[in-house]
């Protein structure tokens, strides 16, 4: 298990079609503490058509996630924990009826980690940058 403290900073790069301000993240989140990753998941191509953009966060409260640093012990943990990695959707589902709090897998990409966290609402919302 690993902790991340409450007022650790995350982002998240999206161009889905929500307000952050007014209406939050829902469900599971997949956030990094690498702004360079962010930027990567909003800029990919054939998005959802919204505005591109990084949401920065901050931690409202200190949670223990699962540390996962392998493509094995990410299937053992999926298996173990009853959670599809077919797609994500097929993953936000497994997470929310499994009752873990998410997982951490740190340099999942060159310049950075990927955290998932089940329960958005202990992300405060910070402010939004909007990418050119």
């Amino acid at each position: 298990m690993l902790t991340l403290k409450k007022g650790m900073v995350l982002y998240h790069g999206t161009d889905a079609l929500f307000d952050e301000q007014s209406e939050g993240l829902h469900g599971p989140v997949w956030v990094s503490s690498s702004i360079t990753v962010a930027e990567h998941f909003a800029r990919l191509p054939g998005g959802f058509g919204g505005v591109k953009r990084i949401i920065k966060f901050r931690l409202a409260k200190r949670i223990e996630l699962n540390d996962i640093h392998s493509p094995r012990e990410m299937l053992e943990f999926a298996e173990e924990h009853g959670i599809g990695l077919y797609g994500v959707d097929d993953m936000k589902e497994g997470v929310e009826s499994s009752g873990i709090a998410g997982w951490i897998i740190p340099n999942n990409y060159p310049d950075g980690d990927d955290i998932l966290i089940a329960d958005a609402s202990v992300l405060e919302h910070v402010e939004t940058h909007v990418m050119d």
